[in-house]
């Protein structure tokens, strides 16, 4: 995790994170490789370390899933700090996140991605 730019006590903070259980870090690890070359992905880190809530938690990961998808597609250069749900620079030097139009597949993400967070069929975090 360092190789992402998080110093000790933010790997520490994650590490220790109630709200993710273990296979949700793993999860949240492999979207942070499946975005490789992206700058900034300590921000996914450390957003997450600041969550309250397993639904919120859930909700993330599939926002982040989502992102990794976008980038699949459309070359993601950097990820963008402070915001609550995943943000990104595109290689074209648009912005898209959550609430964004700018690609396709990027303009439903907060409604796709809320939307599977409040349904317990899908996704059940006593599962892990």
């Amino acid at each position: 995790m360092a190789e992402y730019g998080l110093d000790t006590s933010e790997i520490d903070r994650w590490h220790n994170t109630v709200v993710f259980s273990p296979t949700q870090q793993v999860l949240l690890l492999s979207a942070a490789q499946a975005l490789q070359g992206v700058a900034g992905r300590a921000e996914l880190f450390r957003h997450a370390t600041n969550l309250t809530s397993e639904v919120e938690a859930g909700v993330y990961l599939r926002s982040v899933g989502l992102l990794v998808v976008a980038h699949r597609q459309q070359s993601v250069e950097s990820l963008l700090p402070g915001v609550r749900l995943p943000a990104a620079r595109l290689a074209d030097g648009r912005v898209a996140s959550g609430s964004s139009s700018l690609h396709h597949g990027l303009g439903y993400w907060a409604r796709f991605a809320t939307t599977l967070g409040e349904r317990k069929d899908i996704y059940d975090s006593s599962q892990g």
